[in-house]
């Protein structure tokens, strides 16, 4: 699988809700950061891969499930990584 990623592909992004019983991401939460990231990969924005992978991701609310936790954290893998791509 590829680590290119393009800001479209970012904006783009469509999580699976979490398990029943589980909770995933607040989608607020994980869209914020990927507007952030989709504005930097169009090369306007400031986002580091640090910042990235250390982004704070809140917790759904309870009476919700949220996005996948594991689908998002390997679409943030895979946003790393194309954001330390430009870095270098």
């Amino acid at each position: 699988m590829s680590n290119d990623l393009s800001a479209d592909d970012v904006r783009g992004a469509v999580f699976a809700k979490s398990g029943l019983g589980r909770r995933g991401y607040d989608p607020k939460s994980v869209q914020e950061l990927l507007q952030l990231a989709a504005r930097r990969l169009d090369g306007r924005g400031y986002l580091c891969a640090d910042d990235v992978r250390s982004a704070p991701l809140r917790r759904a609310s309870l009476f919700s499930r949220g996005y996948d936790r594991a689908e998002v954290d390997a679409f943030v893998d895979r946003l790393v990584a194309a954001i330390r791509a430009l870095e270098s």
